[in-house]
C-alpha cells in the first residue's frame, strides 16, 4: 500500500461430500508455474514447484456456484501485453477474465454450467499509478457496467503491468 502497512485477504475451504473445489486455467495463459526464466525474477537456480497461484478456483454446492478469479493481468502466454500501457492493458485483462470464465473453458476444466457468466458479481482492481484509476474505471464500467468495483492503488506482480483485476462471480 501507498501508505504503509500491509493488506491480507483469504479465502480457506476444504472440499467435503458437500462442497467441489476445482482449479480453473486459462486457455491462452501459460500456468505461472510453467513459466521460463526469461519472465521469471530471481535467482535462475531457484527450483521450481507445483502451483502457489492458480488462475481461478470453482467452488460448488447444492445451492451456491462461485468462482474465484484470481489477480489476473495483461498477460498471453507469458508475455506481457501492452507494456505499461492503462487502456490496452485493462481491455486485455478483462479478455483474459472472460476467457476464463467462459461456459467452454469451464466445461473444460470438469465444471457443469446450465448459464453463462456474464460478468464477476464483484471486482477489485489494482493499478500501479494513481494517475491511471479514471481510465481503468472507464473500461471496466464500459464492460462491467453496474458490477461493484473497488480500485486500489497497488504494486502489480511484474514490473511492466499497469493493472490487475481480480473478483468472485456467482452463477
Amino acid at each position: 500500500m501507498n501508505v504503509g502497512g500491509v493488506i491480507i485477504d483469504f479465502i480457506a475451504v476444504s472440499s467435503s461430500k458437500n462442497l467441489s473445489i476445482h482449479s480453473i486455467k486459462n486457455p491462452h495463459q501459460v500456468d505461472a508455474h510453467q513459466y521460463s526464466d526469461k519472465v521469471l525474477v530471481g535467482e535462475n537456480s531457484a527450483q521450481k514447484t507445483s502451483p502457489k497461484f492458480e488462475r481461478a478456483k470453482v467452488l460448488s454446492n447444492k445451492t451456491v456456484n462461485e468462482i474465484y478469479i484470481s489477480g489476473t493481468a495483461a498477460i498471453l502466454g507469458q508475455n506481457t501485453i501492452h507494456q505499461q500501457e492503462i487502456a490496452n492493458q485493462t481491455k486485455t485483462t478483462i479478455q483474459n477474465i472472460n476467457n476464463l470464465i467462459s461456459s467452454d473453458n469451464l466445461k473444460t476444466n470438469g465444471v457443469s454450467i446450465s448459464k453463462n457468466i456474464k460478468a464477476p458479481s464483484y471486482i477489485r482492481i489494482y493499478v500501479k499509478n494513481m494517475e491511471d484509476i479514471p481510465e481503468a474505471k472507464k473500461i471496466c464500467d464500459k464492460y462491467y457496467k453496474d458490477v461493484p468495483a473497488l480500485y486500489l492503488v497497488s504494486d502489480i506482480c511484474r514490473d511492466n503491468l499497469a493493472v490487475e483485476i481480480e473478483g468472485i462471480a456467482e452463477f
